[in-house]
């Protein structure tokens, strides 16, 4: 049957009914090579079957934003560049965009450029470029940071302009307001790929963020918590977890913060903001040493990047917080 339609990709599964209840699996795999590339069964009682339905939905929707990307790009992998069409650059852009470095972020951006030169309608290769872009401007990737910070709405708007209905294309679109200093219209956007796709963990965090700077800390916590439901390996677990550190931070919950705070810096990749977070939690805490250590390794990074620059993004609208953070990171020398 996909050989007939032409796809490339399957979802297929069962349901087994039997006395004391119902089970359904599903697979989503590769038609090409017969490779499953994210499966799963639940099980459970006739009256739940509405909920267990719905479960699988949410498991399929993160599979094919995650799960099918990350396999594009091992099978192109070694596809040599000049044979790729706008897909597979943009495939292979996303796998290098998560690698969060200077290095891995220019091959992204060029992957992105290569797509839209072959196909100047896709809109998430303009969405992809966004991204790259922040990066540059968040992670001090880039030396002129307003530049960036330009590019980032630029893009975003283009990619927004050829597809108003796609979440991913909304969701840059919020990121970039964020980055040009207006959380709250940012957060509009990110709550509208929400509506657009009730399932996306990367809209959740993305919610989550803006919320904490905000302020919004109990809002912010069950967004992330959502966003771990529905994506428990993704790319950003470092992100989620520094973000919910701070937000627990902000509702005085130093214990919870700490555990979040130590979680985020065993993800992979964790970036400048995660270590920030991590050495002001640390200091607060009384523990010294840990905090030097995250201090160390942002200055390890080499880049202009401290207490100004964080502020920068993640100034935080409760007054009283916002001068515990400062007053915390000054004493830290950052």
């Amino acid at each position: 049957m996909a050989v007939q339609l032409g796809a490339q990709y399957v979802v297929s599964g069962l349901v087994e009914c039997h006395a004391q209840g119902l089970a359904i699996y599903a697979e989503l795999s590769d038609a090409r090579s017969g490779q499953v590339i994210w499966s799963d069964g639940i099980s459970g009682k006739i009256d739940d079957v509405y909920d267990m339905r719905a479960r699988v939905a949410r498991e399929l929707v993160m599979a094919l934003e995650l799960r099918l990307p990350m396999h594009e790009a091992d099978r192109l992998a070694h596809v040599p560049t000049e044979n790729l069409d706008a897909w597979g650059h943009y495939h292979l852009g996303i796998r290098h965009m998560y690698r969060y470095n200077r290095v891995d972020n220019q091959i992204a951006a060029g992957h992105f450029r290569q797509a839209i030169e072959l196909d100047k309608g896709f809109a998430r290769a303009y969405g992809g470029l966004s991204y790259t872009e922040f990066q540059n401007a968040f992670q001090h990737f880039g030396m002129d940071v307003d530049h960036h910070r330009r590019l980032t709405l630029n893009h975003a708007e283009e990619a927004l302009k050829l597809d108003p209905l796609d979440p991913f294309c909304n969701l840059i679109y919020g990121r970039a307001k964020w980055l040009s200093g207006d959380a709250e219209d940012g957060l509009i956007w990110v709550d509208r790929s929400l509506e657009l796709n009730p399932n996306y963990a990367f809209g959740y965090y993305n919610n989550a963020t803006l919320n904490t700077v905000l302020c919004n800390s109990e809002l912010a916590d069950q967004n992330v918590d959502h966003a771990l439901i529905l994506s428990p390996l993704d790319p950003h677990l470092q992100s989620m977890f520094g973000t919910r550190a701070l937000a627990a931070w902000i509702g005085d919950d130093l214990a919870a913060a700490h555990r979040y705070a130590e979680r985020a810096l065993k993800s992979p990749n964790p970036h400048l903001y995660v270590f920030i977070i991590a050495a002001a939690i640390y200091a607060q805490r009384g523990e010294a040493l840990k905090a030097q250590d995250c201090v160390d390794a942002i200055r390890a990074k080499q880049v202009p990047f401290g207490t100004k620059e964080f502020l920068t993004h993640f100034n935080l609208r409760q007054a009283d917080k916002l001068s515990e953070l400062v007053s915390t990171l000054a004493g830290l020398g950052i």
